[in-house]
């Protein structure tokens, strides 16, 4: 997973359950920078938050660190 796609998937997921970023971060217990900065690719590495982002988001770690090809069908399916 490169960061590009770890942050894609979580700003598609964050903007399918129609949540503004602040309510996203609140939701997983970090500050809107951190979250910022993963969605917008700063983070080379998988962030020690994922679990709590998947949890916010209502998804799993597994499903945000999928391929994109995969995600996007998996989204697409649901």
């Amino acid at each position: 997973m490169t960061p590009e796609g770890l942050g894609l998937h979580i700003r598609q997921r964050r903007q399918a359950l129609g949540l503004t970023m602040d309510q996203a971060a609140r939701r997983a217990g970090i500050n809107k920078g951190t979250l910022s900065s993963i969605e917008l690719y700063y983070v080379h590495r998988i962030p020690t938050a994922l679990p709590a982002i998947a949890i916010a988001l209502e998804t799993t770690p597994d499903y945000l660190l999928a391929p994109l090809s995969t995600a996007v069908t998996a989204a697409s399916a649901a």
